[in-house]
């Protein structure tokens, strides 16, 4: 199942071709199943092993301190998706997510599939990787936030939440 952890920082560095941004301090959505091995480090964080793509046998799993235990994570994967699949809007052709303009198209994905997201700096709109098969991952850009998604995912709703302003100006 999918679960949001605060990544601590990286111990080697990351075979996946610099597709994941690493930022310390970082809330990211990952895949619990494909955790690969993870131990109690500092006894309240846990060091992981991750492999973005399970699929894929020619990658290897890269490390990271993430600041949550490891009862924590395993509460984590034990969380049941509310549906196998979710409707997400897609920005279509954006290759970064500066290009996320327009109206987003309405994609369908197995939950299970997605592997890793993360937010832009806004926390609107987030980048996720879907694992194909054999056929590596895919980037999508999405737009809502990782909190957005796991609460799509876990209660079929998202909570956004808005804020408002007013400013009175007087003319001399």
């Amino acid at each position: 199942m999918l679960g949001k952890v605060t990544l601590l920082s990286t111990i080697e560095v990351q075979p996946t071709e610099s597709r994941i941004q690493f930022v310390a301090l970082k809330d990211y959505l990952i895949n619990t199943s494909n955790i690969t091995r993870m131990q109690v480090y500092n006894t309240t964080d846990t060091l992981m092993r991750y492999k973005l793509d399970l699929h894929e046998d020619r990658t290897f799993p890269f490390s990271m301190i993430v600041n949550e235990t490891n009862a924590a994570i395993q509460i984590l994967g034990d969380v049941s998706a509310l549906s196998t699949m979710i409707a997400l809007s897609v920005f279509e052709d954006a290759l970064s997510f500066s290009e996320c303009t327009g109206t987003p198209v309405t994609k369908y994905f197995n939950v299970e599939d997605i592997s890793w997201a993360e937010d832009n700096t806004a926390n609107t709109i987030s980048k996720i990787w879907v694992q194909r098969g054999g056929w590596g991952v895919k980037s999508y850009y999405v737009n809502a936030n990782i909190d957005q998604i796991y609460d799509s995912i876990t209660t079929g709703t998202t909570t956004t939440t808005t804020s408002s302003s007013t400013s009175t100006t007087t003319a001399a």
